[in-house]
């Protein structure tokens, strides 16, 4: 699994769970709290999902320098969310998105 799937998959599971992406950013991560916050206010659930699409566009951009590596990955996927609250579905979406991830080493 590469490291851009692994954080798809641990976003999902943050989605039905609300454990934290182990692979997210600090920042990353206090913005998830704060959206779970604003969405347990409304006592709304956010289900979030992306999907390898056919014939997808990825690859990843290595560059080293002041002595660390930094790797940029993309690709293509198809993005559902559905927002509910109880058993009432108050809204689905299903988009094209192009995923971006930056890796330190």
């Amino acid at each position: 699994m590469d490291t851009l799937e692994q954080f798809t998959d641990e976003l999902h599971e943050w989605s039905l769970t609300g454990r934290e992406p182990v692979s997210a950013s600090i920042d990353l991560r206090y913005m998830l709290d704060l959206q779970e916050a604003r969405l347990k206010e409304q006592n709304i659930l956010k289900e979030e999902e992306y999907i390898h699409v056919k014939d997808e566009i990825r690859g990843s951009l290595p560059r080293k320098g002041n002595g660390y590596t930094s790797k940029i990955i993309y690709r293509e996927a198809r993005q559902n969310l559905t927002y509910r609250r109880g058993d009432k579905v108050l809204r689905k979406y299903s988009r094209p998105v192009n995923l971006y991830v930056s890796v330190l080493d």
